[in-house]
């Protein structure tokens, strides 16, 4: 049995399933794809979370997951796939950001940079971890911009050890891509695999209860009545997974995934008569007051708005508790950036409390591994290390097939 039906379960579910095992998903919601699904919305392709982006593209876990799964999925580059918007409004290339640095804080940069690689550092915050030694406010603006766009939080909030992992994940997987199709194109090929291995998909069943007989998972329960099982993988979030168990927990493992905090962010999606960046690299913007990046996601796939317009995306991390406020600043960023072509703003998305953009911070993820026999987690709660969104919940479900199909 498989709880939840978003990107984590259903990668589980497929990969099970090419291996000869019967796989039963329940998903409490009418459809399927969680955060990582495409959402129709006035001739646009909007998504339900996700930008439409693989963060690896095709060369990282996700798009080796589905190509081995035999999901065909195309991943549409730019280059340079990333650009760095500078305070008077111009660019340059992302991977140039330490040439505006003095020559004594790149040499300083570089040294830190040698040294992660030599010796982790500790679990002080990354910014805590270089911002001492190079007090330069660009660098901190860069920082933050990245952190945002790619983990929905400040350098503050993101261990060191966790950032540098994440860049040594950049470096060995390589540069994102966007998915033609959307999201749902991936989620619309894995439910596929899934039902034509003999498994099956079913919507609006919530599961209840996790049943629990002398240490080992025996089946759930949802209002249609019990569902007898091996192995119960839940992609329902660590904290929801304990509270839906029929035994107790061991107090240690409550402790830790009481730490599962969660991430918060916003994304606004604009539309436009005329093309606003006329390329799909992401734009990083370290001078804007909310949002992080923006990316123009019809150009890669001009299916994604109606002919003749064009749909641009941007996502920002959430300063305050004022969420209606945080949007206004948000789009007041955009339309800055582009004052002469007025996009048009579609819709405005907050990802908190129980649909956060990650159920645990980076950095902070549990094991998918449970104290009960046969109970798995996956999904963005348990993110592999120094994974960015998609591809982490990829390295997550790596260890638990990996683990399944061994024992």
């Amino acid at each position: 049995m498989v709880i939840g039906a978003g990107l984590g379960g259903l990668l589980t579910a497929a990969g099970l399933a090419r291996e000869g095992v019967d796989v039963h998903v329940l998903e409490r919601l009418p459809r399927v794809g969680g955060r990582f699904a495409n959402l129709p919305y006035m001739g646009y392709t909007l998504s339900t979370g996700a930008l439409h982006m693989v963060p690896h593209g095709a060369t990282g876990p996700l798009g080796m997951l589905l190509r081995r799964l035999g999901v065909p999925t195309e991943m549409v580059y730019e280059d340079p796939p990333a650009l760095l918007r500078l305070e008077d409004g111009t660019h340059i290339p992302f991977v140039d950001f330490a040439k505006r640095l003095s020559t004594v804080n790149r040499v300083k940069l570089g040294i830190l940079s040698l040294l992660a690689m030599l010796r982790p550092p500790s679990q002080r915050t990354f910014r805590e971890w270089f911002y001492p030694r190079i007090r330069d406010d660009y660098l901190l603006r860069v920082s933050d911009s990245f952190c945002g766009w790619a983990l929905s939080l400040g350098c503050d909030e993101v261990s060191a050890a966790e950032m540098v992992a994440v860049l040594q994940n950049i470096r060995r997987f390589g540069m994102p891509a966007l998915v033609r199709g959307g999201c749902g194109a991936i989620i619309d090929g894995l439910v596929e695999v899934i039902e034509e291995e003999g498994g099956r998909v079913s919507k609006g069943v919530e599961v209840k209860e996790i049943l629990v007989e002398d240490g080992r998972v025996v089946g759930c329960a949802s209002p249609d009545g019990t569902h007898n099982a091996d192995i119960v993988v839940s992609n329902a979030g660590p904290t929801h997974t304990l509270s839906m168990l029929s035994c107790a927990v061991p107090q240690w493992y409550a402790k830790q995934v009481e730490r599962c905090t969660p991430s918060s962010g916003i994304k606004l999606s604009f539309a436009s008569r005329e093309p606003l960046l006329g390329h799909h690299a992401i734009v990083f913007t370290p001078y804007a007051k909310r949002v992080c990046g923006v990316v123009e996601v019809s150009h890669a796939d001009p299916s994604l708005a109606p002919e003749g317009m064009h749909l641009l995306m941007s996502h920002q991390r959430v300063l305050s508790s004022d969420v209606r406020s945080e949007i206004r600043l948000g789009v007041q960023d955009v339309r800055q950036m582009f004052p002469h072509a007025r996009p048009r703003l579609l819709m405005a998305q907050s990802y908190s409390d129980g649909w956060p953009v990650n159920r645990c911070r980076s950095g902070l993820d549990v094991s998918p591994f449970t104290p009960f026999d046969g109970l798995y987690l996956v999904g963005d709660g348990v993110k592999g290390r120094g994974g960015i969104e998609v591809d982490g919940i990829a390295m997550g479900v790596e260890q638990v097939l990996s683990h399944v199909l061994k024992t």
